[in-house]
């Protein structure tokens, strides 16, 4: 065989390792989360194939242009060796996106995109300060990714001299320049193949997984690399046309707020408003949201208490990042696009900011973040919607006591938010964001010993710390004057994955609590239907009776005609909570639809069925998808 030749097969079997290195790393991306997974079957990893050969095309094709070009030139030792380093850092950089998804996938629940860079670049200090955590959990996939560099540069090595084994050719012989010339144009269209994923219409894309999987399971079929490089430089949302116009899109599902109808049931007066958003505090963690489980265990007694004597519903939250979860909370702006609300040229965009109403209404307005300041640019957009004071780490009295990894423990900061407040003029609207209970989900020391009832999950100890630092956070309020005519709302910015499947599905993934507690209330209920937490604000103006209006992606569930809707987005696919259904749609096609009374596992796709309600679901999917792009991309955040 010719050098040529022997360059062409080498070219093949470092291909082949790619693909078995991929599938190696989706091997064990399915051995750490087989409970997210618990219904994977080797069609996965047949369909994953093709996204591992259009990463691998993707990643490679300069090294196969230049590798292969059909002149003996180009065969010396020096232009291969350095086509060879190409490969080697190439492609490890490829498999350490892939290791990487491996720990980072239980905060998101899909590949690695390219919002991730934009992440990196807003809470930069969060990457440095939980990196040596992550390599302390995770030291492994190090191993693991420094191993496989090893065997790409040790098989780059061999396969170089295997080549370099055969005479080089010299002088100009047509037959030969014609064999090479066509292996080298052999070699072009099967890159361009793999690029594609076939011949079909249009090249393969990530909602392509949808062919092969479920919502759930497509980040199984996916790779890290193919993610990252298909979502590089794409639109953050692009523009809808299922109706004429904006009006008619609306007439689905309007974000337009002009007057809120007050909650029938009556409720005591209101002076001041505090909303707790719980770090990644889902309903798995409340034994009040499981009514028919007496034997539930309580990982957080005090907040089951608080629940049970508040106006409580079933919260569905509008993403699952902490950056996604506070814009929907107190803005009504939820992400339905690939990058957060705050991560976008959007954040531009002139907006009616409900804080900023509340504001100009008389309120105080302060949010407190135990986190250093600056954290996923909070502190910026804070000041940005209206809130007057912004207490983070800086202003924080002890910064000695920072846990070493997020910042102050909730116990100390929400101490010193109490004393705050004890300071601050009336009437006030507070809004804190936990952080303790987080990875590494490390019971911080201010818990002065207490132990805390241990679950399955980690998350269910550090829940309990929180817990008991709200209960503290409560007892030390309750001695103001007042208390009793301050209404609390506590949410939480996300849904975590816990241990077992229903919370790792798209429909347990998202279920968060939301309470409205008013310490002088004498009623209590649990409202089942869903509310999501772009509803918050326009229910807190009616709760408030504050006319005022504003654009926002939620409704005032305490409407009569109010209809529950929630949405999001899981794995690059739309996701529609309407009455007790979930409709998913890819943005051409419905790729699920299920009934949720008696499916809650999401066993029985019924999609294929085109049910009347599917087609109703649909449209309203539509209308809103239309609203929140149009108004997004034309700047029209404000009422008219």
């Amino acid at each position: 065989m010719s050098r040529y030749g022997r360059t062409l097969a080498g070219t093949a079997a470092k291909i082949g390792l790619l693909v078995l290195l991929y599938s190696l790393t989706r091997l064990i991306f399915l051995g750490c989360y087989l409970t997210h997974f618990p219904e994977a079957d080797f069609s996965h990893f047949l369909a994953g194939m093709r996204f591992d050969l259009s990463a691998i095309a993707y990643i490679n094709l300069p090294w196969i242009v230049l590798l292969l070009l059909p002149f003996p030139l180009f065969q010396r030792k020096g232009w291969q060796i350095g086509c060879n380093i190409f490969f080697v850092a190439a492609n490890s950089v490829a498999l350490l996106a892939n290791c990487i998804d491996t720990a980072y996938f239980p905060y998101v629940s899909k590949r690695l995109t390219a919002d991730i860079f934009s992440y990196l670049g807003h809470a930069g200090f969060d990457f440095r300060l939980l990196l040596p955590l992550f390599l302390k959990q995770f030291w492994w996939l190090a191993i693991l990714w420094a191993a496989m560099t090893a065997l790409l540069a040790w098989c780059a090595m061999r396969l170089r001299r295997y080549s370099e084994k055969a005479e080089p050719e010299t002088g100009f012989r047509l037959k030969k320049a014609a064999l090479r010339t066509g292996g080298y144009a052999a070699a072009l269209l099967i890159a361009l193949t793999m690029m594609r994923g076939g011949w079909q219409l249009r090249p393969v894309a990530v909602v392509s997984a949808g062919e092969y999987a479920t919502p759930q399971y497509m980040p199984l079929v996916l790779n890290s690399p193919f993610t990252l490089l298909r979502t590089i430089g794409k639109e953050t949302i692009p523009p809808f046309n299922w109706f004429p116009d904006l009006d008619a899109a609306e007439q689905c599902y309007s974000p337009l707020h002009t007057a809120y109808a007050p909650p029938a049931t009556a409720h005591p007066p209101v002076k001041n408003v505090v909303i707790i958003v719980l770090e990644g505090v889902s309903q798995e963690l409340f034994a009040f949201y499981h009514p028919d489980e007496p034997d539930y265990p309580q990982y957080c007694p005090f907040l089951d208490s608080i629940a049970a004597h508040s106006w409580a519903f079933n919260g569905i939250a509008n993403g699952r990042r902490t950056m996604e979860g506070i814009p929907a909370i107190v803005c009504g702006i939820p992400t339905l696009m690939e990058h957060a609300y705050i991560e976008t040229p959007f954040v531009q965009n002139k907006i009616c900011s409900p804080v900023e109403l509340l504001r100009r209404s008389g309120f105080r307005t302060c949010f407190f973040h135990g986190a250093e300041n600056g954290s996923m640019n909070f502190e910026s957009f804070c000041h940005a919607i209206g809130y007057q004071d912004y207490f983070g780490l800086d202003q924080y009295p002890n910064p000695e006591d920072h846990d070493g990894s997020w910042g102050i423990p909730d116990r100390s900061f929400l101490r010193f938010m109490a004393c705050k407040l004890h300071e601050m003029r009336q009437p006030f609207f507070a809004t804190v964001m936990t952080l303790s209970s987080h990875h590494p989900f490390k019971v911080p020391d201010d818990a002065d010993g207490r132990t805390f009832r241990k679950g399955s999950h980690p998350m269910h100890t550090v829940s309990g710390y929180t817990d008991f630092a709200l209960q503290e956070f409560f007892r030390q309020l309750s001695q103001e004057p007042w208390y009793d005519s301050t209404l609390f709302i506590i949410t939480a910015d996300h849904a975590y994955e816990g241990s077992d499947a229903f919370t790792r599905n798209p429909y347990g993934n998202f279920l968060i609590p939301i309470l409205f507690y008013h310490p002088a209330a004498d009623t209590a209920f649990y409202n089942q239907d869903f509310m999501q937490q772009t509803d918050l604000m326009p229910s807190l103006f009616a709760y408030l009776a504050l006319q005022r209006p504003m654009c926002c992606f939620g409704q005032n569930i305490f409407e009569p005609k109010h209809i529950p809707v929630a949405f999001n987005r899981h794995s690059g696919v739309y996701q529609l909570f309407y009455r007790r259904t979930l409709l998913q749609y890819d943005g051409d096609n419905v790729v699920g639809f299920y009934l949720l009374e008696n499916d809650r596992m999401l066993k029985h796709n019924l999609k294929e069925e085109n049910r009347p309600e599917q087609d109703t679901a649909l449209r309203q999917l539509q209308g809103i998808l239309q609203s929140y792009s149009g108004r997004m991309r034309n700047n029209q955040l404000t009422p008219p």
